[in-house]
């Protein structure tokens, strides 16, 4: 990421005001894959390649969609996006999603992490979503370490900083963070 969109960022979440952070807070609902309603396909019959996807469960009724392709998984909330973001390794999703919701109580963004796989030691990333709507499909917004030890945190003042300020289809691809 260049210097002059991390400045950029930083600018823009010391800039908010604190009243109107405080007033969001957080849900939490598991992810379990198995409960999910979903559809195993052969993506390729030479290979015995398979994709997943299924809809899961959300905050609030919110739809949870997942697709698994190549050993990584794609989460949207609310609408299908039609774009496959995950983090760039071989990875599953844990097993909780953070919703952050309004002072109003409306979900409008979700934090969940994804877990390295095949991979050791394991690791994982933050992955910072927009909420989607009819109309406007959320997207994967920002992926950080998630072994920073304020990575939580990092990704509550960045969901309530920018997600509900950013036009998915004006991000071309999720902000790798640092």
């Amino acid at each position: 990421m260049t210097p002059i969109l991390v400045r950029l960022l930083t600018a823009t979440l010391l800039a908010l005001p604190t009243a109107a952070l405080a007033q969001n807070s957080s849900v939490y609902t598991a992810l379990d894959l198995d409960a999910c309603a979903g559809t195993l396909r052969v993506v390729d019959e030479a290979t015995g390649e398979t994709a997943w996807s299924g809809v899961c469960a959300g905050h609030d009724g919110i739809a949870v969609l997942v697709a698994d392709g190549d050993d990584r998984y794609d989460l949207d909330f609310g609408l299908d996006n039609d774009r496959f973001e995950t983090a760039p390794f071989f990875n599953e999703p844990h097993s909780v999603i953070e919703w952050r919701l309004s002072g109003a109580g409306e979900a409008f963004a979700v934090i969940h992490r994804f877990w390295s796989s095949g991979f050791t030691p394991r690791f994982s990333m933050f992955g910072v979503s927009k909420v989607g709507r009819p109309g406007a499909p959320g997207c994967l917004v920002a992926l950080f370490d998630g072994s920073l030890p304020d990575a939580n945190a990092r990704a509550v003042a960045l969901a309530d900083a920018m997600v509900d300020r950013l036009d998915c289809a004006q991000l071309p691809a999720p902000l790798m963070l640092e």
